[in-house]
């Protein structure tokens, strides 16, 4: 992790996770579970030790078989008792590979190797479908959609498969002071749509012109919506750019490839949620 000007940026790979600092206000909540991929999750286990010798309480809330690589997963909790982080070691062999896709230069030592899923907690099975839906139609993304979840998929290289899953649990949070999230749009032509599709929808915020998106290379939009209805599903800003973007640390694929891929998002697909 480092500072960053009024930001504390802690970077896994290609992604990021931002916290900004806003004094006199409450963090943000992420409302549900980040899971990070790491190189060794020993040397996660043994810097926690070292780190809560000096607090009054265990950041760690449980520890679990490990998820996608690894003896074990832990399970995390920020010192706000906001946000949770679930970490688990990266599948043998792909920390380099993960590096390779694109990261600063300042993480290429770091343990943490990526954000592999960002899970949001939904209370209904209507809501976690129609959030899906909100993905699929406004951003060509794939999805899939099981019993009780639905994940849209994002792709910044072979290695790396991130999703943004959608869980139903009778636990999820009321959705108030949310942090945000970014993604990228692999191609031109997608960030276009993606804008024309948005702006129509009322959803950009504040109101820009075609001209001035193009740029930028980004746009924000308030919410989660119902395409159909336009019925809000979930009040979280989304921050979108194009791969070509300034911020953007994985090179931009080919233009001319217009399979509809969402890239995730370098700065992760991830919660900016204040500190």
């Amino acid at each position: 992790a480092r500072a960053a000007g009024s930001e504390l940026r802690m970077t896994a790979g290609a992604s990021q996770i931002r916290m900004p600092v806003v004094e006199g206000q409450t963090a943000q909540r992420w409302p549900g579970e980040l899971r990070l991929w790491v190189e060794n999750i020993q040397t996660t286990y043994d810097m926690m030790t070292a780190v809560e010798g000096g607090l009054e309480r265990s950041l760690v809330k449980d520890y679990d078989r490990g998820i996608n690589g690894g003896e074990f997963s832990m399970k995390m909790i920020d010192p706000f008792d906001m946000n949770v982080f679930v970490l688990t070691e990266a599948p043998r062999g792909w920390a380099r590979k993960l590096r390779d896709i694109g990261c600063e230069a300042d993480s290429l030592k770091a343990n943490a190797v990526a954000i592999s899923d960002v899970m949001v907690k939904t209370r209904t099975r209507r809501n976690t479908q129609l959030l899906g839906g909100f993905y699929k139609h406004f951003f060509q993304a794939a999805v899939t959609i099981e019993q009780y979840s639905c994940a849209v998929h994002f792709s910044a290289g072979k290695e790396l498969h991130q999703t943004l899953t959608f869980q139903e649990d009778e636990s999820a949070p009321s959705y108030s002071n949310l942090g945000s999230i970014c993604i990228y749009l692999e191609t031109p032509a997608l960030f276009h749509l993606a804008f024309t599709k948005c702006s129509r929808a009322g959803l950009v915020q504040p109101e820009r012109n075609w001209v001035d998106v193009q740029d930028a290379r980004e746009f924000v939009i308030r919410a989660v919506v119902d395409p159909a209805s336009g019925e809000e599903l979930l009040p979280m800003q989304h921050v979108i750019r194009s791969a070509y973007h300034a911020d953007c640390v994985v090179p931009p694929r080919t233009p001319q490839n217009t399979s509809g891929e969402i890239c995730c998002d370098p700065k992760g697909v991830m919660p900016k949620v204040r500190k």
